[in-house]
């Protein structure tokens, strides 16, 4: 009895009864609103607010103090993804933007895309830096290149961070390593889903990488090379580690969340000229002119 799985069934109304007739009697069984209602469109919103209902009332109710910390607010405790999710689809649609937000946190992996209404989150919970590291080392692409670092310092190095994923990196190539294992959760994440790269005008990169890390330029390529997104966006990181927190505080203030999202909530590091060509190497793709706003002309090949 205890280790029979409860059941989600989010397929067609028409079919809930003979589903409850075969499978009620012998395990819990949860119905959802269809994953497909149709067969051009897909809307995943009502199964993953069910299981993200199930993970609360499963597992983070077992969590020591979690009852208390309950009684602190009015408002649900979210979970991380969830706030997360509610910051991307805040800034899809205060500004009619198509966003992609990334968030490689220490135990799970999330990326949240969103287009006015609609959006799509794709979790990977076996997929972080800290206590799921090793998950993601062991699906790791077979190229993946860890510098000019003994075989050992790098399996000794994932193992204490596993161990200890707080504890910052202490010199540039345990940096590098770190990124190289956030580029792999990334990558494998978003293979695991409907993650739509195409025709973005916002991409928001948070986690454990970029907290308190001052450099941008190896975060942008780790999240550009596993993601591969196209066209011209802007690309943004949450610096300081506040987009949950930002997102569940819209359930008790909203004006205050989006005063601080639209002010300080994320560094802007540039825009993205990401082409598609067909081109073999040494072509020219693309001749761009740039006009700074202080004067002058730059020409790029």
């Amino acid at each position: 009895e205890s280790a029979r799985p409860i059941i989600v069934f989010a397929g067609n109304r028409d079919a809930r009864p003979g589903i409850a007739s075969r499978l009620a009697q012998v395990a819990p069984l949860r119905v959802v609103d269809n994953v497909c209602p149709a067969v051009d469109r897909e809307d995943l919103a009502g199964l993953a607010d069910d299981l993200e209902a199930l993970y609360l009332e499963r597992k983070v109710s077992q969590i020591p103090g979690i009852a208390a910390l309950g009684t602190w607010s009015s408002a649900p405790i979210l979970s991380t993804a969830r706030a997360f999710e509610n910051v991307v689809r805040y800034l899809s649609r205060r500004y009619g933007l198509s966003v992609l937000g990334a968030d490689v946190g220490g135990t799970a992996t999330t990326i949240v895309t969103a287009r006015g209404d609609s959006f799509c989150r794709v979790q990977r919970s076996d997929l972080g830096l800290g206590y799921s590291l090793e998950n993601v080392l062991s699906q790791a692409d077979a190229d993946l290149e860890i510098g000019r670092a003994h075989v050992d310092e790098v399996s000794a190095y994932y193992g204490n961070h596993a161990a200890a994923p707080g504890v910052l990196p202490a010199t540039r190539q345990h940096v590098r390593l770190l990124q190289g294992a956030a580029r792999q959760a990334l990558a494998l994440t978003a293979r695991s889903g409907p993650v739509d790269v195409g025709q973005l005008d916002l991409l928001v990169l948070a986690g454990a990488t970029t907290t308190g890390n001052s450099e941008y330029g190896p975060l942008a390529l780790l999240a550009l090379d596993a993601l591969q997104p196209q066209g011209v966006f802007t690309f943004a990181v949450d610096a300081l580690g506040t987009a949950p927190a930002l997102g569940a505080l819209a359930s008790i203030s909203p004006e205050a969340a989006a005063s601080v999202i639209d002010r300080d909530g994320f560094l802007t590091l540039g825009t993205v000229i990401a082409p598609i060509s067909t081109n073999r190497d040494g072509q020219l793709d693309l001749q761009v002119k740039v006009e700074p706003a202080g004067g002058g002309t730059v020409d790029l090949e």
